[in-house]
């Protein structure tokens, strides 16, 4: 099960739920059953568990905002998918301190890669090889900001990413959109990705009347991939082949 940003014959996967399982059939179901629980339901009968609630499920809606919700019979939402990102955050959705993205495998396989992206308590954000110890000397990215609760959050307007000690109080800029590339769009979806290179970008979609959406690569966190540590293996040397470290 996942949600992407459609438009496009490649469309965009922004979230997936249980991404390090198995594939399952195409025949798969979701399910909300008598029970109030939100199954994932395969054609062998095998059920897994999507909305991980103690609170019984009444119903779920997929929003504009590209948040899946579930709700109860008071229509209190109960679990929400941008309380669980993998390796995206949309435009309204918050990284809480202690949170983080991780990298997909390929552009194919959506399972737990090689990178991670770390909101640490103390403030920072910072970006790791995955299998290793998070120490200091691991990291190959930060801010360099040090505020205890801060969060990483993406206005909902203008593709302005930030860390915030609160809506209201700013601390520091992590990207910010280049808004005049999309100013006779009609409607601009705003995304931070850690891409399966281990780089954090934010991109735009532009929907125009009549046409594909155009997918711009606003801002890049590191330059030169070949500063992704490890991206090439252990005691290897980088270099470029079409854009492309090897």
């Amino acid at each position: 099960m996942g949600i992407w940003l459609v438009g496009n014959s490649n469309n965009t996967i922004i979230w997936t739920a249980n991404r390090d399982d198995p594939p399952v059939n195409s025949k798969a179901t979701l399910n909300l059953t008598e029970d109030d629980k939100l199954l994932l339901r395969t054609k062998e009968g095998k059920e897994k568990l999507i909305a991980n609630s103690t609170m019984a499920a009444a119903f779920a809606s997929m929003l504009d905002s590209g948040n899946f919700v579930v709700y109860n019979n008071n229509s209190d939402f109960i679990w929400e998918s941008f309380s669980f990102p993998t390796d995206t955050i949309l435009v309204g959705q918050i990284l809480l301190e202690d949170g983080e993205l991780v990298s997909s495998l390929s552009e194919s396989d959506q399972s737990s890669g090689r990178f991670d992206l770390n909101m640490q308590l103390v403030g920072n954000l910072v970006l790791y090889p995955a299998d290793t110890a998070h120490a200091p000397g691991d990291a190959y990215w930060s801010t360099g900001t040090f505020a205890n609760g801060s969060h990483l959050y993406l206005n909902d307007s203008t593709g302005f990413l930030s860390l915030q000690m609160n809506i209201d109080n700013f601390l520091s800029t992590v990207f910010s959109s280049s808004s005049s590339i999309n100013k006779d769009a009609n409607k601009v979806i705003y995304r931070a990705t850690l891409d399966v290179d281990g780089v954090f970008r934010l991109y735009s979609h532009a929907y125009f009347r009549n046409t594909k959406p155009k997918i711009t690569m606003e801002k890049s966190a590191i330059d030169n991939a070949c500063a992704v540590k490890s991206i090439c293996g252990f005691n290897s040397y980088c270099t470029f082949n079409d854009d492309k470290p090897y």
